[in-house]
C-alpha cells in the first residue's frame, strides 16, 4: 500500500465460503507488525483470491465460486485503516484459481482454470484468459468484462 503498509487478501477455513482482506503496518526494521484493518468478504469465494494494485489507493481483486468469477475494486487508505469495496461484477464460466496481471493503464488479464465449453461445444477442464478494462479509480458504473475466451491449455 505504501512504504510500511501492506495488504493481504486470502481464502481460509475460518470464513467458511469467504475470504479476508487485512492491512498491516510493518516498519522498515521489522520490529513490529500491527494489524490496521480486517474485512471479511462472505460468500462467493471458494479458491485463493488474487489482488493487484491499480493506482495509489485502488486495488482489484478476483476470486471464484464454482465456475463463476467475481471482480471487485477496492479503495485502501495509505495508512491501511480503511478498506472500502467500490464495485463488484460477476462473470459466468470464469474458472477457478485466478491470477491477474496489469497489461496497461486500464487493462488486465485474468488466467483461470475450470469447466468450460470449447470450440467444438464439448465441456471439459480448460484454462481461460479473460481481459478486463477497469479505470484506475475503480469507479466505472459498469466494468467492461467480456465473457472469457476458452482455449485448451
Amino acid at each position: 500500500v505504501d512504504s510500511d503498509t501492506y495488504a493481504l487478501y486470502y481464502f481460509g477455513a475460518a470464513v467458511s465460503v469467504g475470504a479476508t482482506m487485512k492491512t498491516f503496518t510493518i516498519p522498515a526494521d521489522g520490529s513490529t507488525i500491527t494489524e490496521e484493518k480486517s474485512v471479511v468478504i462472505s460468500g462467493n469465494v471458494q479458491t485463493q483470491p488474487a489482488l493487484i494494485k491499480a493506482d495509489d489507493d485502488t486495488y482489484i481483486s478476483v476470486h471464484s465460486l464454482g465456475n463463476n468469477g467475481y471482480v471487485r475494486t477496492w479503495d485502501i487508505s495509505a495508512d491501511g485503516k480503511t478498506i472500502t469495496n467500490v464495485k463488484s461484477h460477476t462473470i459466468s464460466q470464469f474458472g477457478q484459481y485466478p491470477s491477474i496481471v496489469k497489461l496497461d493503464s486500464n487493462s488486465y488479464a485474468v488466467a483461470s482454470f475450470g469447466q468450460a465449453t470449447d470450440y467444438n461445444g464439448v465441456n471439459r477442464q480448460a484454462g481461460s484468459i479473460t481481459t478486463l478494462d477497469i479505470p484506475d479509480d475503480g469507479l466505472s458504473t459498469k466494468l467492461n468484462v467480456p465473457e472469457p475466451s476458452v482455449s485448451n491449455i
